[in-house]
């Protein structure tokens, strides 16, 4: 039987290979562990390193938690006094309507509520790294709509961080049996845990950890931090990674609050180095692996179903919010297919709701599919509306330029 090591070894190098070859094909980066992670589970080549799943279960989970840590440090919650006008209407419509026409559908196709709203919480979510990931690689990056969909996708950040913490924490305490005044005490002890966080323990510990003038002591003190709010959002059932994107939210606003931005970047810099670089990697493999294209045999149709929702529901959302705001339904269009890349985070939905068993792996697999052709297809037919445009794509609205 292998040791730990040579199955993690041999994990970490394929997760490694898959993202590189990803990037190289021009796919997003994300897409390849998970691909390799489905290709090992539907041909039986995981039985070759048995005990490999169970081996980076707990990193994957660990890499959940930096990945939320990571987006709560990225996110900036202020960016609604600047940019609320325009790119509310987009965020907000490109989030809601997937979510809501995803939640609408799933549930007359059979499935219970609970169900149907994990579904279409996963239709919902965009990510933002990977728009930006293709816009720096075809120098798009500095252009009007390059900034326009980054500033969108942050807005699309704080907007699903606060969807998916209300719908996670009811429905996973919905699914245990939890009375809404349960749920409502838990969820109002967490909140009292993370204001006591954000005005006394937090800006201590920090003060505290800057003295020492220490990169590493800061580093170490923000992830115990994490991890601890990770360990009681998961214990009131709130759940783990809403804990440690609130974390990242905090610690972000206490440095910047603090005055010392440069400590902030390069504390964001540093997670992103060990989450992306090894723990995220593994997650995606780890996902991948869950998912079996055996499962979806007769479920097909359920598969291409929900990525039409995911993806007509983004496009079409961007589209009429580019159109309220004053800009091109041409734009529009270019700027859905610019956020339509989904990422990691409906990945962690899914898994956070398979691990408890609201899901099962036919639904899992489904939504791993929907995942890999949106972020295979968006950036190629982006890619398209670009060149097709010459130059004229460029979202100018009245309300947002």
């Amino acid at each position: 039987m292998l040791s730990s090591l040579t199955i993690l070894f041999v994990m970490l190098f394929f997760a490694y290979v898959s993202t590189e070859i990803s990037s190289k094909l021009g796919f997003p980066r994300a897409v390849g562990p998970v691909i390799m992670g489905v290709f090992f589970a539907s041909t039986g080549l995981d039985k070759l390193l048995p005990g490999a799943s169970a081996t980076i279960a707990p990193l994957a989970q660990v890499g959940l938690v930096l990945l939320f840590f990571y987006v709560g440090m990225e996110t900036n919650v202020r960016v609604f006094s600047k940019q609320l006008s325009g790119m509310f209407l987009v965020s907000g419509l490109n989030t809601i309507l997937p979510f809501v026409l995803g939640a609408l559908v799933v549930h007359a196709s059979g499935f219970s509520w609970t169900v149907a709203i994990i579904i279409g919480l996963s239709l919902s979510v965009s990510s933002v790294s990977l728009s930006a990931d293709f816009l720096a690689e075809k120098g798009l990056l500095g252009s009007r709509i390059g900034r326009f969909i980054i500033g969108a996708g942050t807005v699309d950040d704080v907007i699903e961080a606060l969807l998916i913490s209300v719908v996670l924490s009811v429905v996973q305490a919905a699914h245990v049996g939890k009375s809404i005044l349960g749920i409502f005490g838990d969820v109002g002890i967490f909140l009292v845990v993370i204001v006591a966080f954000k005005i006394l323990i937090i800006p201590f510990v920090l003060r505290i950890l800057e003295r020492e003038r220490s990169h590493a002591a800061l580093f170490g003190g923000a992830l115990v931090i994490t991890l601890l709010l990770a360990a009681l959002g998961e214990s009131l059932g709130v759940s783990s990674f809403i804990g440690a994107l609130v974390a990242g939210i905090i610690i972000r606003q206490v440095l910047l609050a603090q005055g010392i931005p440069l400590e902030e970047q390069h504390l964001a810099n540093n997670i992103k180095v060990l989450a992306f670089g090894f723990f995220v990697p593994l997650f995606s493999l780890w996902v991948g692996m869950q998912a079996n294209l055996s499962t979806l045999h007769g479920n097909y149709g359920f598969a291409i179903l929900i990525t039409v929702i995911a993806t007509v529901g983004t496009v079409l959302g961007s589209a009429l919010g580019i159109r309220l705001a004053g800009g091109g339904w041409r734009d529009g269009v270019a700027v859905g297919f610019g956020v339509n890349g989904k990422g990691y985070t409906e990945l962690a939905i899914a898994a956070v709701a398979l691990g408890t068993g609201i899901i099962g792996k036919n639904l899992f697999s489904a939504i791993v599919f929907m995942s890999v052709i949106t972020s295979v297809l968006s950036p190629i037919v982006f890619n398209m509306l670009i060149q097709g445009s010459k130059g004229k794509t460029s979202v100018r609205t009245n309300r947002c330029s």
